[in-house]
């Protein structure tokens, strides 16, 4: 509870042993809420775990509430899982060449 924006201001990036995606939507959501542009999308690619994610949704859906929306890509399917319980679109490629379906697939529902 309380000002998200205060919370925001505690997150910093900072390279780790350990993928922390849900930390890198957070940095990012502090980055783009004050942003002008009529829409915002943020396509985050991750190879890794994506963290805790009770703060990785919650970050999800603050992000809508300012406007931005989040989509993935997947480099592997090994957290897949993980995504599928989300709000949030999201691709996955195991090989360079599925690389351009994933991003797409990841954006394909902005289009919708």
């Amino acid at each position: 509870d309380g000002d998200w924006a205060k919370t925001l201001n505690l997150f910093t990036a900072a390279a780790r042993d350990c993928t922390n995606t849900h930390l890198a939507v957070v940095w990012a959501l502090k980055r783009l809420m004050d942003r002008k542009e009529s829409r915002k999308i943020l396509c985050v690619t991750t190879d890794g775990d994506p963290g805790d994610l009770n703060v990785l949704e919650a970050a999800i859906q603050e992000a809508k509430r300012f406007g931005v929306e989040v989509r993935f890509v997947l480099i592997d399917k090994e957290y897949e899982h993980h995504y599928r319980g989300l709000s949030a679109a999201f691709g996955v490629a195991t090989n360079p060449y599925q690389l351009a379906e994933a991003v797409f697939g990841a954006l394909e529902a902005a289009f919708v």
